[in-house]
């Protein structure tokens, strides 16, 4: 009940699409530029990296990235999370930032500039699901998101070697 329908206007749905990849690269470059660049700055572990690439990585976590993470992430966060803290009467933003914050705990693989940008991409997640009243957006947004960023390391991994 919290949880908001999944319908929503064909608009936000088109943005969704745009804004997912948008909120994650984003977030990602500007935890990026305050580390420096320096490479791995995202993982709290170095041998985590190697996990993410697509030549040893099997279909189900692609399954798993694309289609589980988002429905069950964004219900629970986006749905679930900021419904009930809104219907117990806290503001929006205050519910977005909560439930931003225990979506960032989820994510403790990172380093902290990796979760920092994992918050940034929770809020602009939960900004959305506000905003256009549908957690089915918040979900497309984060499949948009995960899909662009596998298709980036799936396009690097078939570049040429310099």
């Amino acid at each position: 009940a919290f949880a908001g329908p999944l319908r929503a206007s064909t608009a936000w749905y088109r943005r969704a699409l745009f804004l997912g990849p948008l909120m994650l690269f984003g977030a990602g470059m500007l935890m990026a530029l305050l580390s420096g660049f320096e490479q791995g700055w995202q993982f709290r572990n170095e041998n985590y990296a190697a996990t993410l690439d697509l030549s040893f990585m099997p279909l189900s976590l692609i399954i798993y990235a694309l289609l589980v993470a988002p429905f069950v992430e964004e219900i629970l966060y986006r749905g679930i999370g900021i419904g009930a803290l809104m219907a117990r009467g806290s503001g929006p933003w205050v519910a977005i930032v909560l439930t931003s914050l225990a979506f960032t705990l989820l994510h403790l693989q990172y380093s902290l500039a990796g979760m920092a940008a994992i918050f940034l991409t929770g809020v602009g997640s939960g900004w959305l699901r506000v905003a256009s009243g549908s957690v089915g957006v918040a979900i497309l947004a984060h499949i948009s998101a995960n899909g662009s960023q596998i298709l980036l390391q799936y396009l690097a991994s078939q570049a040429p070697a310099t």
